[in-house]
């Protein structure tokens, strides 16, 4: 015998029916926030807006996009876009985009889902009242949306307050200057174990030739930058003004010294760009020409695996072609610093 279900048990059912389907799908709201609540022009060093995604009981189930939006003392109810979010891609509009970042995501289940825009040093304009808008599918798939409201005041400086912001600028300062100063040492000190000898100023640069260490080009590189210079790179003048320095260097009787009239000498030249197309490392749109120099028999041509060059003393310092990078061979590197007017 067929199980009947008497007619008021059946519409009950029929009626709790949507209610338990919709309870099993979560609802979205918003939540924003600003910090600071107040700006002071010219003081306040940063402004964040941030809207996020929370469960809450609204008519959206599926969110489509977050924006932040922003209206005027002038206009308090006319809003403007600041920063949309869909999944697809963020955006911030306008004059909203200078001095600004943001971060943001959205997905589909609304989960982690945020925007937030950080200013720099805000000004007046930033002030005034904002609004992040939730756009999103209901249950029935109609576009819907939800919105909150929060405010960032304006707050006039006072000159107690501008003279404590100067006096914490000139303590950051002098902070500043004294690690400056530390770091300053420390590379001199440094510059005095690692390098051989240092030139006065010739021809507009120094030139600052190092012990023997690991052939790493991208190593010599990065020491060279920290003293302001690079790979020394040079036209037939400076070669001659370079292979007058190594000489001296040479017999300069300065320890390790000996080591360049054998060894070799790294310098900014690569064809690391193209293949057997000689250019500077540091300025790579200039081609080099090696006629000057020569190098040695051989050298020049020997493929992909040897793309960085080197000066090589019992040759002359002609040029020869050698792998950038090897941890078996030890290279000196010679480091250019121009001079700087003041």
């Amino acid at each position: 015998m067929p199980l009947q279900v008497p007619a008021m048990v059946a519409c009950a059912l029929v009626l709790l029916l949507p209610a338990l389907v919709t309870a099993s799908v979560p609802e979205f709201g918003i939540h924003l926030t600003t910090s600071p609540s107040t700006v002071t022009e010219h003081l306040t060093k940063a402004l964040t807006v941030n809207c996020s995604i929370v469960l809450a009981n609204s008519t959206i189930i599926q969110p489509l996009s977050l924006t932040i939006k922003k209206s005027n003392i002038r206009n308090p109810n006319n809003y403007t876009d600041v920063a949309v979010v869909t999944s697809l891609s963020t955006n911030i509009k306008g004059l909203f985009a200078v001095n600004s970042t943001s971060n943001s995501h959205l997905a589909p289940d609304g989960k982690d889902s945020y925007i937030a825009v950080h200013w720099t040093y805000p000004e007046f304009s930033f002030t005034g009242s904002y609004m992040c808008e939730l756009k999103g599918f209901d249950e029935k798939f109609h576009i819907v949306a939800v919105e909150n409201k929060t405010d960032v005041k304006d707050s006039k400086p006072d000159i107690i307050g501008a003279l404590g912001a100067i006096q914490d600028h000139e303590q950051r300062i002098s902070q500043l200057e004294g690690v400056l100063v530390s770091q300053g040492a420390a590379l001199t000190a440094f510059a005095s174990t690692l390098f051989i000898a240092t030139s006065p100023a010739l021809g507009g640069s120094k030139y600052m030739v190092s012990r023997p260490v690991m052939r790493n080009s991208a190593v010599a590189e990065s020491i060279c930058k920290l003293y302001g210079g690079y790979l020394a790179e040079f036209d037939l003048q400076e070669f001659i003004t370079i292979k007058r320095f190594l000489d001296n260097a040479t017999n300069s009787g300065a320890d390790k010294a000996d080591t360049l009239a054998n060894g070799t000498v790294l310098v900014g030249v690569t064809d690391e760009f193209v293949e057997d197309e000689w250019r500077f490392r540091a300025h790579p749109a200039e081609l080099f020409s090696a006629s000057f120099t020569d190098w040695v028999p051989g050298a020049g041509h020997r493929g992909k695996s040897e793309n960085c060059a080197v000066l090589t003393g019992s040759a002359g310092w002609k040029l020869n072609d050698v792998p950038c990078y090897d941890n078996k061979e030890l290279v000196h590197f010679l480091c250019e610093v121009e001079n700087k007017s003041p």
